[in-house]
Parts: C-alpha cells; structure tokens; sequence
C-alpha cells in the first residue's frame, strides 16, 4: 500500500501544454453584467492571480473576480468552472481535461519527484520522459493502457465494447530535481482525457491485504412520480475503501505521524499497482493500527476519494 503525496502545479512549473486556454473571453478591466462570463489565465489585465477559473457575474460589476472578498451571491462573480488546460490540475476528478488524439504537457516541479499518477484518463497510452538540463533523458517509458471487454467467446471478442482502464501509476521516476517530464496521454481516436494528473514523492505503508473492500458513493438524483416513473438525474461519484494493511511495528510511530501529515490532503492511494480499480485519489476518513506483533502489525485505512 503506497501513497503519492502531490505537488501543487503552479504556472512557472507548467512549461508548455498543447491544450488550447480559450473557454471564455479573458477578463479585463470594466464594468461587466449579470451573467458575463470571463476566465483569468494571466495577472496582466490588472487581476491579483492567475486564477484558470471562469467567473459569471451575478451583479453589475468591475471587480476583479480572483477575489475572494468578490466572489459568491450578490458579490459580483460566481467561479462556474475551470479552464480546459487546467482541469486535469484543480483536483476535481470528475471534471477533464480533454483534447483531440493526445494531451501533451511539459512540467519543471523543481524538486524531487519519484512517482506520478493518471486518474480517471481516457486514453490508449502514456509516454513518460524525465529529461535534465545536465544529464539529458535520464528516463523513457510508455505505459500502455490495458483494455478489458470481458472477452469469453468469438461474439464477445467482436461485439462487446472495449472498457480500459481509468487511471495509471508510476512509481519509477529517478530522484532529479531540475529535470523536466514530458508527458503525452494518447488516444487512438476522439478524446484524450484526463481528470487528474498527481506527481509528488511516494510513501510505502505496508502490504495491502486480501479481503480490502471497495465500493462508490452515488450522488445521482432518483425520484418516483405519483404515477410511479422514475427519473434520474445522473450526478458524480466518489470511491470508498477499507483495506487492511500489514506493516512493521518497528514503523508503528513514523506511518502514524506520516498519516496524521495527510490527514487533510487529498493523496493518490495505491493498494495494487497492477490492478487500477485499486487506485484512489482522496483522503482517508479513518485509520486504526493495531499493534498484534513483535514484528509484523496490521493497519486498517478507511478511504474516501474525490468527486
């Protein structure tokens, strides 16, 4: 059981990005009406931060929409949204960025980097390249996503549609802190999406053990009329998890206080790395260690992942 604790991406760390910033028109200075919408991707038309939300005003108004003291109902600005470019960075996992046939990203972190996460991705591979301004490429790796169609006969395997896998890790990456990653996400046709993009430096638990469960929590509005038709209105989702983990005693106090520095973090959770319905991005609700040995422990983590 692993855990990637993520680097926030600011702008200087995002080199270049393929994906088009153009969502809505950029906001400026002036007064604007109920209802205009803006994005704010630059500080140089007088806003306090280069934000990449979408702002739509809900009052007359020329104030600058970063603000906080400006947000919310009767206060000018409403954040509706994130840029397109951005999504895959603001931690809301059901929003995506898309984009034709690939997504391609430079990132500088400027500091070590070891493992890096793709969650709820639509995409039929992944090329990883670390590269370092002394040492050139110092690692290259394509990640192919694997498909499962629950082939069983000759009419399934030309007939039942292909489902891949939503989400991939790494845990690899050599230790260079002025290397840059070149990423590219590929689909084969239509889009490739990504929800989350998580880098940051990995913390091994334990070992997960066999009877972890794992489930979603549906937020999809279903109701029943006096005549007794159902609607549903679809919403998003979350995963939930209780897995059991084996540790070392002796790292009884240091996975402690390593849980406890988390415990307001949304973190990439890997229970198997192998197998992608194991991997969550989220928090833990609980943990609880019972120390059962001299040598060997066992830890049970309750997680509960971003929408």
């Amino acid at each position: 059981m692993k855990f990637i604790r993520p680097l926030t991406i600011l702008d200087a760390m995002l080199d270049s990005s393929n994906v088009t910033e153009s969502d809505a028109t950029e906001w400026t200075s002036g007064t604007r009406v109920i209802g205009d919408v803006r994005m704010v991707t630059t500080t140089a038309n007088g806003a306090s931060v280069a934000t990449h939300r979408i702002y739509t005003a809900n009052t007359t108004t020329g104030a600058d929409p970063t603000l906080v003291a400006n947000q919310g109902a009767g206060n000018g600005w409403d954040i509706t949204g994130t840029t397109n470019r951005w999504k895959m960075f603001n931690q809301v996992l059901q929003e995506q960025t898309e984009f034709a046939t690939i997504i391609d990203v430079s990132i500088t972190p400027g500091e070590v980097i070891n493992s890096i996460a793709f969650m709820n991705i639509v995409a039929t591979s992944i090329d990883i390249e670390m590269v370092d301004p002394v040492d050139g490429v110092v690692y290259s790796t394509t990640i192919t996503i694997p498909a499962y169609n629950g082939v069983t006969d000759w009419y399934s395997y030309f007939y039942e549609p292909i489902v891949r896998d939503t989400s991939a890790v790494d845990f690899n990456l050599p230790a260079f802190p002025a290397a840059t990653l070149n990423i590219d996400i590929n689909v084969s046709s239509g889009d490739a999406e990504c929800g989350a993009l998580v880098m940051g430096q990995q913390y091994n638990i334990g070992d997960s053990q066999h009877g972890a469960n794992f489930s979603i929590v549906d937020y999809s509005v279903k109701s029943t009329d006096s005549a007794g038709g159902v609607t549903i209105i679809p919403g998003a989702h979350k995963d939930v998890a209780d897995i059991n983990v084996q540790i070392e005693t002796s790292k009884f106090t240091e996975i402690k206080n390593q849980l406890a520095s988390i415990k307001s973090l949304p973190v990439v959770w890997v229970a198997e790395e192998s197998i992608s319905g194991t991997h969550i991005y989220g928090y833990f609700r609980s943990f609880n260690i019972a120390i059962t040995g001299p040598t060997r422990s066992t830890t049970l983590l309750t997680i509960e992942g971003l929408t």
